[in-house]
Parts: C-alpha cells; structure tokens; sequence
C-alpha cells in the first residue's frame, strides 16, 4: 500500500456531517433537494464555508440545532440565482434516503408570499419518537435515582454518625 505525505486537517474540506451543536455555516443550493411529500433532503457530504463564499456559492445558509442526524436548520433566502425543482419520490426510494446516514431529511411549507417563498425549515416542536421519548425518560429516570442515592447516602451517613456519637 502506497502513502501519501503533506496531509493536514486545514487540507480537508469540512463537510455538513462534520458540524457540532449550534454550529452554523454556508453550503451549496444543490446540497438541498425538494420533493413532493414536503421532505428536503440534505446531503450532509457537502462542504461547508464558516462565512457566505460568493465565489464557490456557498450561499445558503445551515445550522445544526442537535445530535439527531436530522437536526438542521436551512435558510435559503440569502440564495440567489438559484431556484430548487420539486421532485417527486416513491415511497420505496423515500425509504432508501431515511435510511441513508448521508442524507438529512427536513420538512418544508411552501408559502405564497415571494419574500418566504424559499424558506425551508425543520420543525423544531415536532413531536418526539418513541425511542427518543424513551432516551429522554431514561435519562431523567437515572437523575431521579442519582438524587435518590444521594438522600439514601445522607441518610446511612446520619446514621452513622449518631451511633458514633450517642
């Protein structure tokens, strides 16, 4: 196997999948795909730019808001000269992409005003999954348990000191 010399982190393209928590950027328009079933799909193997880059149109901006691989936020009315087609999807290639770890899937409105026309967003209040509600019980189950021990140490700790000290 062959090596290759000089290959640095400042050398590699950041790509959307790359982003933390609350990162924002700007991507391509053709990272984002609109359909008819009102899913955008985000290809999260795009690159990224910290600041808009007119020259490699990096126009649009992205905005992780979460850990989930669906978590982004798309602001496309900075974009210009570009305008997305609706394609259509069957469900068995919708199946595909919701299954794919390259692909965001978002929810869009297409609204009548020119102004919010492009907006695309995910809906931040939609209701959780069954295993995320799970997740989040499970989580607040153990502080409740952490809090419970804690009482239950203070307790045995009381105890000890009022037979150490009759």
């Amino acid at each position: 196997m062959g090596i290759i010399n000089g290959i640095s982190p400042s050398r590699i393209e950041k790509i959307i999948s790359d982003f933390e928590i609350e990162e924002e950027g700007w991507t391509v328009p053709e990272a984002l795909e609109l359909c008819q079933n009102s899913k955008g799909y985000l290809n999260l193997n795009s690159p990224v730019s910290s600041q808009i880059n007119l020259k490699d149109n990096m126009t649009m901006y992205i905005k992780r808001t979460g850990i989930g691989k669906d978590d982004f936020s798309v602001r496309v009315n900075d974009v210009e000269n570009y305008k997305w087609k609706i394609n259509a999807m069957d469900e068995d290639t919708f199946e595909n992409v919701r299954e794919n770890p390259a692909y965001a899937i978002l929810e869009y409105n297409l609204e009548n005003s020119t102004e919010s026309q492009n907006q695309v967003y995910k809906k931040e209040n939609e209701p959780k999954t069954a295993s995320k509600k799970k997740k989040k019980f499970s989580f607040l189950e153990s502080l409740k348990t952490g809090s419970k021990l804690k009482d239950e140490i203070k307790k045995i700790e009381s105890e000890i000191n009022n037979e150490n000290h009759p």
